[in-house]
């Protein structure tokens, strides 16, 4: 059951942001560096480590500290772990979880991250991927994934009980996304 909801206006795609601007290049490579480079846990990064920008790009002739980039992540997500934490307990519930820290979307792949969120929480924290989902697109078992699906598993489930026996208005992707919308507007405060 659903305890508490807030939306943070802070994600994975600021830290993408702080990337860039500290590095000053595009966002697109600020992208690529944090996927492949990054890590939430700069103590984990050697300090002479090197990520040459040409192997990213062709147009960027500049080398730049992994470091630097690791201690830019960490910031971001300090500040990010910072807000979480004064929601848990604004409703007591830091350090109560006892199912822990559930990471989704294309964020919860960032190295580190699971790490640095079990010191931070106190609790456990892993990745939340789709699992048992039949799907043609074999990418679809991706954390990216995770919310949008597990939202249209719940809303099937909660229509299905509603009309028993019956699929409801679920036929049609218009009926999917009129239900989830329904759903989202009755979460906001």
């Amino acid at each position: 059951d659903v305890l508490h909801t807030r939306i943070l206006p802070v994600g994975a795609g600021h830290i993408t942001n702080d990337i860039a601007i500290g590095l000053r290049t595009s966002v697109d490579i600020a992208e690529k560096i944090k996927i492949e480079y990054g890590s939430a846990l700069a103590d984990e990064v050697p300090s002479r480590e090197e990520i040459d920008l040409a192997t990213l790009d062709p147009n960027e002739h500049v080398r730049v500290s992994r470091a630097e980039v690791a201690e830019i992540i960490h910031a971001r997500c300090e500040e990010i772990f910072d807000m979480i934490t004064a929601e848990l307990k604004a409703v007591d519930r830091f350090a109560k979880l006892p199912g822990g820290i559930i990471f989704t979307g294309g964020g919860a792949k960032l190295n580190h991250l699971v790490d640095m969120a079990k010191d931070h929480f106190r609790t456990s924290a892993a990745i939340g991927a789709p699992i048992g989902i039949q799907s043609p697109i074999d990418k679809i078992q991706d954390p990216v994934f995770a919310t949008a699906i597990g939202l249209v598993m719940w809303a099937y489930g909660l229509q299905s009980r509603t009309h028993r026996g019956s699929a409801g208005n679920f036929s049609s992707v218009a009926g999917v996304t009129g239900k989830m919308g329904k759903w989202f507007r009755s979460l906001m405060p």
